[in-house]
């Protein structure tokens, strides 16, 4: 029987994530290994079956490793980002494919299909489904072009990917910044080039896999005969409970992910783990990137009409 790979990138302080998301994977089939890179040292602290640890000094071999370590040693989070195409390339020496996650997604229901996809491909992206339209979800439509068309969350790839990868390492090593009026989104952004520089590259279409706040509008909720779908025709395959999601759902906007967010919420009371302590001021108030980045857009959006209105009068 084929055993499904997977791999995150996690600091010691996220290792709950990462035994959340094992094992939600686990729940789906027992032939599923979750390949972790730590950035910290864990030895000894996860005893978790089908996790398999990695430290970064087992990546010296990955072109660019090493210069990506000295340049973003000090910025833990771009440490982590600028790593993942490092630690791809590094898992494709001995496996035929893999599909990296950040390690805040939860799977709901299969995963079998993406693999099928991704072997017909050379590297699987998911879109964020940010608003297609202008009117009148304004930041959400504008996310599309200061975020970028994919998220970074979900990539996977196999040895046909390799040069796609080294391409992403290297534009990592240059830059890896929020400067949305430059046109960068750390690593993320940088995946809008990837269809066109390989053909090969397949997008996933189903809607119910990256479920998050960010495609509330686009990718809309339904509840039909008792089963939650994505515009009426996707179930949910795996949620990303980044800050943005957890926002939209307590804050009643997202109300039919909630028993989605419950159930993500018991997996983590299942491992000996208080959720509530580990998401502590996120789940109400937090303010994510990008929640920040929609709410400066939204100004800016107001600002124009308000300006627009008065331009009317003279």
């Amino acid at each position: 029987m084929a055993i499904y790979h997977f791999c995150t990138i996690a600091s010691k302080s996220h290792l709950p994530h990462v035994m959340v998301l094992a094992q939600s994977l686990r729940q789906q089939t027992a032939e599923v290994r979750l390949h972790t890179l730590f950035t910290d040292d864990v030895q000894g602290e996860v005893e978790t079956d089908g996790i398999d640890v990695y430290h970064i000094s087992q990546l010296a071999k990955v072109n660019n490793a090493e210069e990506i370590l000295v340049k973003y040693n000090q910025e833990a989070d771009h440490l982590r980002w600028a790593l993942k195409p490092v630690f791809l390339q590094h898992l494709l020496t001995q496996l035929e494919s893999v599909i990296y996650l950040d390690n805040d997604v939860h799977f709901y229901s299969s995963f079998d299909f993406l693999f099928e996809q991704l072997s017909k491909h050379s590297m699987l992206l998911t879109p964020h489904w940010s608003s297609f339209d202008p009117l009148p979800h304004t930041s959400d439509f504008e996310l599309n072009f200061k975020i970028g068309l994919f998220n970074a969350g979900f990539v996977g790839v196999n040895s046909r990917a390799m040069e796609a990868l080294k391409w992403w390492t290297e534009v990592c090593l240059f830059k890896m910044s929020k400067d949305t009026s430059e046109g960068y989104f750390v690593d993320q952004r940088y995946l809008d080039l990837l269809p066109i520089i390989d053909e090969n590259i397949g997008i996933v279409r189903h809607q119910g896999c990256n479920v998050g706040g960010w495609n509330i509008h686009q990718n809309k909720r339904s509840l039909v005969n008792g089963k939650v779908l994505i515009n009426d025709k996707y179930p949910v395959v795996f949620v990303h409970f980044n800050q943005s999601t957890l926002n939209q759902i307590s804050q009643g906007n997202d109300s039919l992910l909630k028993p989605y967010l419950q159930q993500y919420r018991n997996s983590f009371q299942s491992l000996g783990f208080n959720f509530d302590e580990l998401f502590s001021g996120r789940v109400a108030t937090g303010q994510s990137s990008i929640k920040k980045l929609k709410t400066s857009l939204r100004l800016r959006t107001r600002l124009k009409q308000l300006v627009f209105k008065l331009y009317q009068r003279l």
